[in-house]
């Protein structure tokens, strides 16, 4: 029977500046199974990133707790729980003096992890399509296998849970699709959890099994939006696929009218 990979209960983000209190997010309840694919959207500047930035343990809710694995994870992020995730933005944060192969290699070295390393790095390379590049540098690729070699990176250490936050949003139409083709078949293959923040209806139906939309700043959750697509379904022209187009029409509604709402957020 399929086990929570986070809970998180009544959870608030507050914001201090100047002695004038800004709240961001407002009592968001969500529980994540194992192996489901969420994907966050909502208006800009409604709190998505914050959202991600509190799972990922960058920053601390103001109120509310969660759990990663049955460990409260509310306060200061356990270490114990930081080698479960894997964390992807929309920078690669790649760093330019360091290989593909070395930029891969990273969380293996963050977490001690030695065993089978060479092996496992080239195993990622292989997933992603740049075993032939594990030589090169950044500066040397392309946005597209920059962000390949990110997901590598963040797979490497063999991750519980996936968190992205915008990963394809500065790419161009065709790589972003096929990087969400090739996302997609990661997930299946791997089986880990993934949460994604976008802003792509388009994307979030092809990838989740769940659609998160949020309501505008203080971000309070709108809608959770099942996604009953299969995956041979989301390999195909999902445009001529009647469930999408009708769940594309009810998420298009719900971020509009989140949008329409927005007093004009900024986190």
């Amino acid at each position: 029977m399929p086990q929570f990979s986070f809970l998180m209960n009544h959870v608030s983000k507050t914001y201090m500046s100047k002695n004038i209190k800004t709240e961001v997010l407002k009592d968001i309840s969500l529980k994540i199974m194992e192996g489901e694919f969420i994907c966050i959207m909502g208006s800009t500047g409604c709190g998505k990133s914050t959202l991600m930035r509190i799972i990922s343990g960058i920053e601390r809710c103001s109120s509310g707790e969660f759990y990663f694995f049955n460990t409260d994870a509310s306060g200061r992020m356990p270490p114990s729980i930081l080698s479960h995730l894997g964390v992807i933005f929309q920078s690669d944060n790649l760093l330019e003096w360091r290989t593909v192969y070395q930029n891969v290699k990273l969380p293996l070295e963050i977490f001690h992890q030695k065993r089978g390393l060479g092996k496992e790095i080239m195993s990622m390379l292989k997933l992603v399509g740049l075993q032939e590049y594990k030589n090169c540098y950044p500066k040397e690729l392309s946005g597209g296998m920059r962000q390949r070699c990110a997901i590598a990176r963040a797979l490497v250490h063999q991750p519980d849970m996936l968190l992205l936050d915008q990963p394809f949003g500065a790419l161009d139409a065709i790589t972003r699709k096929a990087l969400n083709q090739e996302l997609l078949h990661i997930w299946r293959e791997r089986k880990n959890t993934v949460v994604m923040v976008t802003n792509n209806i388009n994307e979030a139906l092809t990838l989740a099994t769940r659609v998160i939309v949020l309501s505008p700043a203080p971000a309070e959750i709108l809608a959770d939006v099942q996604v009953p697509l299969t995956f041979e379904e989301r390999t195909h022209d999902l445009l001529v696929n009647p469930k999408f187009l009708e769940l594309r029409s009810r998420l298009d509604k719900l971020v509009r009218g989140s949008e329409a709402q927005d007093g004009g957020g900024t986190h």
